[in-house]
């Protein structure tokens, strides 16, 4: 994409990058600060994060430039400005809460409390993407430090750029379609008390299953330039809304959901895709052509049964989606051959794998149209 390309090559001008994490939630002892954002930005504490816990999550990019404090003239709006306490380059981490429209930036390792709610401000006072703002300080007692966190809800889903130089912190807002030329979205379905469909024993559910093969998935993507957003990566319950919101409002290339089946009939056996008509109008890749490289490479290899493409604009998550979707059933859990099959740590790995394969085949396709 021309404008991100002449964005990445003006930051690169004036920054040298410097690693970030992306971070999970943690536990610590919290004291909150005020400022004030306006009337229409509701005021909450922070959930605290934990350093350590973030290690092994992943990594984004802050640009830094600590000899210079013009980074701000070069900026796209919306932003937003962290001031620094001191003009000194601070350990930070970023974590996407996606499914949350919302962005958490820690900063560690301070001596103290000098990062307050009022260090960080909108580059635009007019800007109205902020919905709510919240922040908090926890104390590490085996570090003799304090970790400064902010959490940021916005009005819509987006992407960040996060720049430094010797006065402050900035994060840059930027659609999505904007930054990353390749976005895909992997909905492992069910979770949390809805378990869906279940073995015979009630010992294997479906969510479990459809977790672990995109748990699978996550890691071989992960080798990828493309922007993978996940509408779960652990066993929670997401509603149908905020998974087909999120495709929807990213404007996604793909939308792939992983399920298991079940009949009751045991003789019942093999994968089957499901796909869409509605909202597909104007779409030169649709849902039926990644349906369709879903399907053969789910059940070339032998292993499972080719039961077909099922149309089936009545699925919520399908009739609502704008994007092409494709709704995976791997296998019956009602059929005992399936089940000693999908069951299977090296199965579920196999079929991430045919997944993966199936997507990079459907990236492929999208840029030859």
């Amino acid at each position: 994409m021309k404008e991100k390309l002449l964005r990445e090559l003006a930051a690169k001008s004036i920054v040298i990058m410097l690693g970030t994490m992306v971070t999970s939630y943690g536990m610590g002892t919290a004291s909150v600060a005020n400022a004030s954002f306006g009337e229409n930005v509701q005021v909450d504490s922070a959930r605290v994060i934990s350093q350590e816990e973030a290690k092994d999550l992943g990594a984004e990019k802050i640009y830094t430039n600590l000899e210079t404090g013009m980074v701000v003239n070069q900026l796209a709006e919306p932003y937003l400005v962290i001031e620094k306490p001191e003009s000194k380059s601070y350990e930070v981490s970023m974590e996407d809460l996606y499914m949350e429209r919302s962005l958490r930036l820690s900063i560690y390792g301070l001596e103290d409390k000098s990062f307050t709610r009022g260090s960080l401000s909108r580059g635009n006072e007019e800007d109205t993407s902020i919905k709510k703002v919240s922040f908090v300080y926890d104390y590490v007692p085996e570090a003799f430090s304090y970790t400064a966190v902010y959490e940021v809800e916005f009005n819509s889903l987006y992407a960040y750029q996060i720049y430094e130089d010797k006065e402050a912190i900035y994060i840059e807002l930027w659609e999505p379609s904007q930054l990353y030329d390749r976005i895909l979205v992997v909905d492992a379905g069910h979770g949390g008390n809805d378990i869906g469909t279940y073995s015979p024993d009630m010992k294997y559910y479906e969510k479990d299953i459809n977790l672990s093969i995109v748990k699978h998935l996550k890691k071989l993507l992960d080798k990828e330039e493309i922007k993978v957003y996940y509408t779960r990566l652990s066993d929670e319950k997401v509603y149908l809304n905020p998974r087909i919101d999120l495709a929807n409002e990213l404007k996604t290339d793909l939308l792939i959901s992983i399920h298991c089946n079940s009949s009751d009939s045991s003789t019942a056996k093999g994968c089957e895709v499901l796909y869409g008509t509605k909202n597909q109008k104007g779409l030169e890749f649709d849902s039926k052509a990644l349906a369709e490289l879903c399907l053969k490479s789910m059940t070339e290899n032998g292993n499972l049964a080719n039961r077909g493409l099922v149309k089936n604009n009545e699925i919520y998550i399908i009739g609502k989606s704008k994007v092409p979707v494709a709704l995976i059933e791997t296998g019956f859990m009602s059929n005992e051959s399936d089940l000693e099959f999908i069951i299977k740590k090296e199965n579920q790995e196999k079929m991430a794998e045919y997944i993966y394969q199936a997507v990079m085949k459907a990236f492929s396709q999208l840029e030859t149209e």
